[in-house]
C-alpha cells in the first residue's frame, strides 16, 4: 500500500483553491509557523538564540509580524525584539560593523518546506488523480513553474507542466481580453462574468519571485 504524505494531501486541497498551490500552502505555512512563533516559542531560549544569530526578518515577514501584532501579538513581538536590539545595540558597539552573512530565519524554514511541496507534486503529477485535480486547478506561477521545471529530471513531467501552463496562460489571456472589451463605454452594459478579476490572476501567476 502506498502511504500518502500529509503535504500530498494539502496540495491536494490547495489546488483546489484559487491560484498557485504552493504559494497558498506556503502562506498558510508561514502564517501557522509565526503564529506558533509568537504564542508558543517566544520563550525557547535556543529558538530565541537562533534568531539572535539571523539577524532578524526580512521586509516581507516583518510585515507579516507587524499585522500579527496588531491582532493582539504585541508582546511576543516585544521580546523577541528587545533580544535583536540589545543583540545589535552590542555588537556596534563592540564590533563597530555588521555582518553581511545574516538570513531570515522565516525564509529559511519556508526554503526547506517549499522544496518538499514541490517535491511532492512533481513526484504525484502522473497519478490519475492528482493530475485531474491540478489540470483542473489555476496552475503554478510562473516563479514555482520555473522551480518545477528544473527540479524534474523526467521530461515527460516538465511537459506536462509546460502544456497545462500554456493552456492556463491562454484562457487567461483571452479572459484578460473580455475584461478589456467591457470597459469600452459601448459594451458597459454587458454582464460581467469570470472575466472580472482577470487582472488579479494575471498579477498573480506572473510573479516572477
Amino acid at each position: 500500500m502506498n502511504i500518502k504524505s500529509n503535504t500530498y494531501y494539502e496540495l491536494l486541497d490547495a489546488m483546489k483553491e484559487r491560484g498557485c498551490p504552493v504559494c497558498l500552502l506556503l502562506e498558510t505555512y508561514t502564517d501557522k509557523y509565526i503564529d506558533n512563533l509568537l504564542y508558543e516559542s517566544v520563550n525557547d531560549t535556543n529558538l530565541r538564540g537562533r534568531l539572535i544569530d539571523s539577524g532578524g526578518f526580512c521586509k516581507e515577514h516583518s510585515k507579516k509580524l507587524l499585522r500579527f501584532g496588531y491582532r493582539g501579538y504585541a508582546l511576543g513581538i516585544s521580546i523577541i525584539y528587545k533580544d535583536l536590539m540589545d543583540a545589535y545595540y552590542k555588537t556596534l558597539n563592540t564590533q563597530g560593523t555588521l555582518s553581511s552573512n545574516r538570513k531570515c530565519l522565516i525564509c529559511e524554514v519556508l526554503e526547506d518546506v517549499e522544496g518538499r511541496i514541490l517535491e511532492e507534486l512533481v513526484k504525484n503529477i502522473k497519478e490519475r488523480n492528482f493530475y485531474q485535480i491540478y489540470r483542473d486547478s489555476e496552475g503554478l506561477c510562473m516563479f514555482h513553474l520555473s522551480k518545477v521545471l528544473t527540479l524534474s529530471k523526467d521530461r515527460e513531467i516538465s511537459e506536462i507542466f509546460l502544456e497545462l501552463t500554456a493552456l492556463k496562460l491562454k484562457e487567461l489571456s483571452s479572459q484578460l481580453s473580455e475584461f478589456i472589451r467591457k470597459q469600452d463605454y459601448r459594451f458597459r452594459e454587458e454582464p460581467i462574468g469570470i472575466e472580472a478579476d482577470s487582472w488579479i490572476r494575471a498579477i498573480e501567476i506572473l510573479r516572477l519571485k
